[in-house]
Parts: structure tokens; sequence; C-alpha cells
């Protein structure tokens, strides 16, 4: 399976025959619950995608379900240790120490709202996406990615 991005949260996945034996799936005859079950195995959960079938191939476009981010912000690492231990497992997160204080932030799908907790023990912040992408930019992140899940294993 050979994945591409071709754009900010799409993707092109081509697939050669082999691969969609061991899959047991005929190119030619493809449906679209083996062609979402195939995109999952590649880590993507997508809303709209479309198949080009070939003789012994096939091409997938998908784009993946849009994301929103939300940031909140501790004073202080216990009360983010125990909003994460509420938070769903594979919470897609990332976590950086501005100099004052611990900001997390969360993507969850667009009609998603964050876990309850995360209120309950931190402060929303309200940041543009792009000044969101300027704080990392100027602070390193100390959890670049999966930060709510390595909390929870630091929490117990």
């Amino acid at each position: 399976m050979d994945v591409r991005n071709i754009g900010q949260s799409a993707i092109a996945v081509f697939i050669e025959g082999s691969e969609l034996r061991r899959h047991n799936i005929e190119a030619d005859n493809i449906d679209l619950k083996q062609a979402v079950d195939l995109l999952e195995t590649a880590g993507w959960e997508v809303t709209e995608f479309e198949i080009f079938a070939g003789r012994d191939s096939v091409l997938l476009f998908a784009w993946e379900k849009p994301t929103l981010p939300h940031s909140f912000e501790f004073d202080n690492l216990e009360d983010m240790l125990l909003a994460a231990l509420q938070c769903p497992p594979d919470y897609n997160s990332k976590l950086i120490y501005d100099g004052t204080c611990y900001i997390l932030t969360v993507y969850t799908a667009k009609d998603e709202s964050p876990c309850q907790a995360l209120f309950e023990y931190g402060r929303p912040l309200e940041l543009s996406e792009d000044y969101l992408l300027h704080i990392y930019e100027q602070h390193d992140p100390i959890i670049s990615s999966g930060a709510v899940d390595k909390l929870k294993k630091l929490a117990t």
C-alpha cells in the first residue's frame, strides 16, 4: 500500500494486486466497506473517498474526518494528570510548556466536544489555528503526539 498526502487532510492510496489478494479483495470488484477497512488499516478515518479500480490494482482518494483543535491551560502537572485520566483512549493530542503554564491541545472530530474533565481541571483557551501553530513554533513540545495517553501512563 503506497499512501501519499495530497493536501492537508487528504491522501491518495495505491494498492497493488498482491496486497488486495492478501485481504481477499478483487480490484475490479472492491466495495465501499472493503475500501474503508483498507483505509483504516492505513490509520485513516475518512468521511469521503473515491475509488478507481483497475484490473489488478486500486487507487483511492480519501479525505480525513475534519478535526478541530481545542487548547486547555493548566497551572500544574497534577491537574493535567487528573484530567488526562478521565479522557478517552487514543486522543489525538500534544503538550507544551510555555514558561508559565502547560498547554494541552486535543483534536476532536467536527461534531465532538472535548472530554469534560479538561474543562473541570483546566481553562479553555480560544486560540486560532494560526496562533496555535505560532505557539508550537516558539516552544518545543513536551509531547508532540498522543499526549493524553502518555500522561495517563505517568499518572498510574
